[in-house]
């Protein structure tokens, strides 16, 4: 686990779209738009991020 702190207005805002809007958890929220990042950057790459862990960790095998 991570602890992070969040900017007070960025809390502030999930806790109103939690409050007014019918979102997720604060938490929920965090989480959703950490996974939709993390699904844009394996679409820059072309492939899923653990493919490119395991690429690089083969080629240092070699190297080595």
């Amino acid at each position: 686990m991570y602890k992070f702190e969040l900017p007070k207005e960025m809390t502030k805002q999930l806790w109103i779209l939690r409050e007014f809007c019918g979102e997720k958890s604060i938490v929920g929220q965090i989480r959703f738009a950490v996974q939709r990042w993390i699904s844009e950057k394996e679409a820059e790459a072309g492939c899923a991020l653990s493919d490119i862990q395991e690429a690089r960790e083969r080629h240092e095998r070699k190297s080595n």
